[in-house]
């Protein structure tokens, strides 16, 4: 490392998303990697589902959150909107791997492909394409 290069240490990444979603920041190296796509899980147990969804459209980004504690899946991952509401989750079938590296300290985000609904019986189908972000 130079001798005016620093490392941002984790706790301030948080502070840097803002200016990486908006472009601002461009950083050396940085590669989006896509790992897989899947339909958010357990849509339809989710409350007033129909009002966090709203400005969602194909390209949002969601946000993936660990939920080590969660009590029908230890390996459970939360998908967010972008106010930090939950959506659903990444299904049990697919998120060992994602978990591991949440837990591992990888950027792991979502973008939104496609949004369906069905006003008679409130079904909801997000589809999302899982990418990590390697720097």
């Amino acid at each position: 490392m130079g001798e005016n290069e620093q490392l941002v240490p984790m706790e301030e990444w948080g502070k840097l998303a803002p200016l990486l979603k908006g472009g601002a920041i461009s950083l050396p190296f940085v590669q989006e990697l896509f790992l897989l796509e899947c339909d958010v899980a357990g849509t339809l147990y989710v409350e007033h589902l129909e009002e966090k969804i709203a400005g969602i459209q194909d390209g949002s980004l969601v946000s993936l959150v660990r939920e080590p504690n969660n009590p029908y899946d230890q390996l459970a991952i939360r998908v967010d909107n972008e106010k930090g509401e939950k959506l659903g989750y990444v299904p049990r079938r697919k998120n060992e791997v994602l978990a591991r590296l949440l837990d591992g300290g990888k950027m792991l985000y979502g973008k939104v492909v496609e949004k369906a609904t069905s006003k008679h019986d409130h079904w909801v189908n997000i589809t999302i394409r899982i990418f990590m972000r390697d720097v």
